[in-house]
């Protein structure tokens, strides 16, 4: 559920480690803006069989992974690549796209039709702020970071997950061999190290951020004892905060702004919820399921109670049973909250404790940047469509239906969304106005 940059123009080169040159230089990227227009991207051939396919946010490309017998290959747009055993995990910026291809027991990263170093494995690629291919690779028993056609340090890790923030430093968690404790490193854009943490027993896994990534929030364990750590992750501040310390930690969710940690604490034999300093003692339980944290006085909690999913909203019970919730998120502005819930066979979507909506299938609610719309995808009799609910109004509109969606783009200016369909054999941005 938990389920978010600076263009500039550079000269892109694929990584060969360890004193390579690297193998090609392509032409600089072009900028690429929202598209605003409903655009034919991609076709594929009939019968082909479609493993995945991931649409860019700007509306201009589409990554499509295709079985071809026993081979996978990557058509991007309407240009296909060479089979490799396994493809994965595109990732987008402007022009560009990266994703993990696999042939035999070695993974390497692509980008721009350019295969990387070979490793024994790489972790998802992803593309710093100014436009460079960044992932770790480990060989052996170690890892590093490669960005673009450098590489970092040798490094130990039980989980190497790269987190950037806006002026592209680079977070992840380390090991020290010799004690074998974690903390989290820094490095600069440059692959220079310019912090490091302190060091605990162990961090558990996830780390969670906000959208910006100005905060990253971690369990960390030291002494049989557990509290949460606040990493402010900035230019500026590279600090650790820590929280109340407790015997055992879980489900650990991050405000919008960073500032603010919901989690769930054990006192005894009873659950406890704990948003910012506030803690909120819960009824008897059978399975804690998901937090979304808004702020430290907004937080959404979801628990198994025998056949029933209930709902905790800021800590008291909300009265509705559901035999399951999908999604749940808040308004940027924090007013409201929407959770996509299977109730008696069908998904409904509920505007704080309102139904506004019911389908076969409800995915994917998120709200407008001026919080006065709610979209989402559904599907009834096997077409699937986007729903966009106004919350001034209380009206519901059904966009055009097609054999796939995925998830809408609000435009830069909010006045209409884009997002990729399939109409048979044809992959398009579609573009649809909000007014």
């Amino acid at each position: 559920m938990k389920n978010k940059l600076i263009y500039l123009l550079l000269l892109f080169s694929l990584v060969i480690i360890f004193g390579c040159k690297a193998t090609s230089n392509p032409a600089p990227i072009s900028k690429y803006t929202f598209n605003n227009n409903s655009t034919k991207l991609a076709t594929i051939k009939t019968g082909t069989t479609i493993e995945d396919a991931f649409f860019s946010n700007d509306g201009h490309s589409v990554a499509i992974i295709i079985q071809d017998g026993s081979k996978k290959r990557m058509q991007i747009n309407d240009s296909l690549s060479a089979p490799n055993d396994d493809i994965r995990n595109p990732a987008f910026f402007n022009n560009q796209i990266a994703y993990i291809v696999k042939d035999g027991p070695l993974e390497s990263v692509v980008a721009n039709n350019t295969n990387g170093k070979s490793f024994d494995a790489v972790t998802k690629p992803k593309f710093t702020p100014d436009g460079v291919v960044l992932y770790a690779g480990r060989q052996k028993d170690h890892w590093v970071i490669v960005r673009g056609d450098e590489t970092s340090q040798p490094f130990y890790s039980a989980d190497p997950s790269i987190f950037l923030n806006a002026v592209g430093q680079i977070a992840y968690q380390a090991t020290d061999t010799t004690t074998k404790k974690s903390f989290l490193t820094v490095l600069d854009k440059n692959l220079k190290p310019v912090w490091k943490g302190k060091k605990y027993d162990f961090i558990a896994q996830p780390i969670v951020a906000n959208a910006s990534k100005s905060n990253l929030l971690y369990i960390a364990g030291l002494n049989g004892k557990q509290h949460v750590v606040n990493f402010t992750f900035n230019n500026s501040t590279l600090k650790e905060t820590e929280g109340i310390t407790y015997d055992s930690i879980t489900n650990l969710a991050i405000s919008q702004d960073g500032l603010t940690a919901a989690y769930l604490i054990a006192k005894g034999n009873k659950l406890i919820l704990v948003i910012g300093k506030n803690e909120h003692a819960m009824p008897p339980l059978d399975m804690a399921l998901d937090v979304e944290c808004f702020d430290a006085d907004n937080a959404l909690f979801s628990a198994v109670k025998g056949n029933n999913v209930l709902l905790f909203v800021n800590g008291k019970e909300s009265g509705k049973q559901f035999n399951g919730i999908n999604f749940m998120i808040y308004s940027n502005d924090g007013k409201h909250y929407a959770i996509a819930a299977e109730v008696a066979g069908k998904d409904k979507i509920f505007l704080n404790d309102k139904i506004v909506g019911e389908y076969d299938k409800i995915v994917s609610p998120q709200f407008s940047k001026d919080n006065t719309l709610l979209v989402y995808r559904a599907r009834s009799n096997d077409k699937r469509f986007v729903v966009v609910y106004n919350m001034k109004t209380g009206a519901s509109k059904e966009l055009t239906k097609f054999d796939a969606v995925w998830n809408p783009v609000f435009s830069p200016d909010g006045k209409s969304i884009g997002y990729g369909v399939r109409k048979g054999n044809e992959f398009w941005w579609q573009v649809d106005k909000l007014n």
